[in-house]
């Protein structure tokens, strides 16, 4: 179940500005063993299972991942591919219905003035067909996991206002491709609007991706961000795992995330909602 992005050599454009150009360490099969190695005594409990991106045949890694659960008890939930502007996207939502363990649904929509950086159409979400497709989603209350940019969030405004009804997680606090301080306030501009749709959650993870590089100083200025505006109970700790072994270990992505949100005074209750209960609502676990 490998997807092109991976699989291919050299890799796309688009994954080598994002990622590197060396995937080489994650081009293997990474199963639920390796996933409680890695996440060895930090008290894991649940976990989430994100679609993996460019599979053709999504339905199939959904059913494999059913199995999967069925047989080692893990994932939990799983967050499954669709296309949802093409024709068969109902009944491929009603298939997902059927398997206990899909909560929500993925569909990458990265664009990008920089062709370099986009994955998919511009402004797809606001095309009729794919809104037709994603007003489905409530009818067997899936949320959906948003993949976008921060110069998509006022695209991903209108979605979240037109759909209130369906929970919307914004996947890697937005990709931010600026780091600085003034790429901080302009993630900080965009997202404002975003703070007053309750059905919006923000995704805190994916920090090496775009950077290429994983240091407490660089992930504080985006958590406390996302923190300040949205709150513990509407941000979830995202480890992006095991794509972000390019750039940390588990121990590391943990630990540097609490210990920035310890900095910030967060309360016990607040670190559970950050490291659990937020994830636990959205994705009905």
């Amino acid at each position: 179940m490998c997807p092109e992005w991976l699989a291919v050599e050299p890799p796309p454009d688009a994954i080598v500005r994002v990622l590197g150009s060396d995937v080489a360490p994650i081009r293997r099969t990474y199963l639920p063993d390796d996933l409680r190695a890695d996440f060895a005594g930090l008290g894991l409990e649940k976990t989430v299972c994100i679609e993996m991106g460019g599979l053709p045949d999504v339905s199939a890694e959904a059913a494999w991942l059913q199995a999967l659960a069925d047989a080692e008890g893990l994932p939990d939930a799983i967050v499954a591919g669709a296309y949802l502007e093409q024709p068969g996207a109902g009944e491929l939502l009603e298939e997902y219905a059927r398997t206990p363990n899909v909560r929500g649904i993925r569909q990458v929509l990265n664009a990008h003035p920089d062709p370099s950086l986009t994955f998919a159409e511009h402004e797809l979400s606001r095309s009729a067909d794919w809104r037709r497709g994603f007003a489905l989603l409530a009818r067997h209350d899936f949320a959906f996991d948003l993949e976008c940019y921060p110069n998509q969030f006022g695209e991903a405004t209108e979605l979240a206002r037109a759909f209130p009804e369906t929970a919307i997680a914004i996947d890697h606090v937005g990709m931010p491709i600026a780091r600085d301080a003034a790429g901080v306030a302009l993630w900080r501009d965009a997202a404002a609007p975003l703070v007053d749709c309750e059905n919006v959650t923000m995704k805190v993870g994916g920090f090496g991706m775009i950077a290429r590089s994983w240091t407490r100083e660089g992930i504080r200025p985006f958590v406390a961000a996302a923190l300040e505006l949205f709150g513990p109970d509407r941000c979830m700790f995202e480890s992006n795992f095991p794509v972000e072994a390019l750039f940390a270990d588990v121990p590391t992505i943990v630990g540097d995330c609490e210990a920035v949100c310890l900095e910030l005074g967060l309360s016990a209750t607040e670190l559970d909602a950050f490291f659990a209960g937020t994830a636990e609502r959205v994705y009905r676990l």
